[in-house]
């Protein structure tokens, strides 16, 4: 899925101030999905929060638990749509530039829903698209900001902030594309 012949934790991709979006707690658990090599997962690691980072790729796992671990972080190289997790478990879920590998956002939003606690925050940014083609060939399956808005409110999330959409040039696979930024909570 990335380009393995760079860094891990260069991870070709731009930063997002996705983690300054989020309204600071202490001791609690947050969920970082698709956490790649935990860049984020390290820094969320503070306050007493315990940080779970899941994500597919076990080099980036692999490479999270080697350089971005401390006795606050827990990594699992597996499916998040397949684990089991406890209902209510999270304060906090954030994913950065994931969801459009999944294609049925609806099951995926569900699930993060029902994993939320009440009054828990859920941040993530994801590669737009603004038509209806998808490239099954390398796994993407962008959709619109107000595909977004409309089904994060169907599904029961509260104060939907659509924060912004920006047009990114960096050096990696997804360049030159739309990125969005959306918060909500519980």
């Amino acid at each position: 899925m990335y380009n393995t012949d760079f860094p891990p934790d260069i991870r070709q991709s731009p930063e997002t101030g996705l983690i300054q979006k989020i309204t600071p707690i202490q001791s609690g658990h947050i969920l970082d999905l698709g956490c790649g090599c935990g860049k984020q997962s390290i820094v969320l690691a503070t306050n007493n929060n315990k940080v779970l980072g899941i994500d597919l790729q076990d080099w980036m796992i692999d490479y999270a638990k080697e350089h971005n671990s401390n006795e606050n972080t827990t990594y699992l190289c597996e499916d998040f749509m397949t684990h089991e997790f406890e209902e209510n478990k999270f304060d906090i879920i954030i994913s950065q530039n994931v969801f459009f590998h999944i294609k049925d956002k609806e099951a995926l939003l569900n699930k993060i829903h029902d994993i939320l606690k009440v009054g828990g925050q859920f941040i993530f940014t994801d590669l737009t698209q603004h038509d209806t083609e998808h490239n099954d060939d390398n796994l993407a399956y962008p959709v619109d900001p107000p595909f977004y808005s409309k089904l994060l409110n169907k599904i029961g999330f509260s104060n939907v902030l659509f924060l912004w959409e920006k047009h990114w040039i960096w050096d990696g696979i997804y360049s030159g594309k739309n990125f969005c930024m959306f918060k909500c909570s519980k």
